[in-house]
């Protein structure tokens, strides 16, 4: 690795924008991580040819197989707000970033076409039906400074 920026995507899914950045920035070393083998199998397929980029299973969670201060850059895209306990993804990210890197994460604001899903699931069962608990609030992190409260 010597020199060469190196480059985290936790939460990449099918391997984006792992895949982007891979391309981006050639001379760049890029690792894209997801929990699910399947997302980490399509991450594979869109790396592949991309000799600077390889994809594995991890957990934003618990990033043991990296060791602390590895990386220049990690990235997570829509991906934070789906961590059982993003305090703890953030600070298995902090990490592995190298003192002074850089952290850019995206989150989303609002969910009106799930909203519009749940009422139209209701419907469908009559409005009778109690939909499950969300375990997850995937827009809890989406109020004002509350994500940057947690950095």
């Amino acid at each position: 690795a010597g020199g060469r920026l190196q480059i985290l995507d936790v939460a990449s899914g099918p391997g984006e924008p792992a895949a982007s950045l891979a391309k981006a920035f050639p001379e760049a070393s890029v690792h894209s991580t997801d929990i699910s083998s399947d997302m980490v199998k399509a991450a594979e397929s869109r790396l592949r040819g991309q000799g600077n980029a390889q994809a594995k299973v991890a957990d934003m969670e618990d990033l043991e197989d990296f060791d602390d201060g590895t990386f220049d850059l990690v990235t997570c895209s829509y991906g934070l707000m789906f961590a059982e306990d993003p305090d703890q993804a953030l600070y298995e990210i902090h990490r592995v970033l190298k003192p002074g890197g850089t952290l850019i994460t995206t989150v989303w604001e609002n969910l009106t076409t799930e909203r519009a899903a749940d009422t139209l699931l209701r419907a469908a069962c009559d409005g009778n039906s109690v939909l499950p608990e969300r375990i997850i609030d995937p827009v809890a992190l989406a109020g004002p400074r509350h994500l940057e409260g947690l950095i």
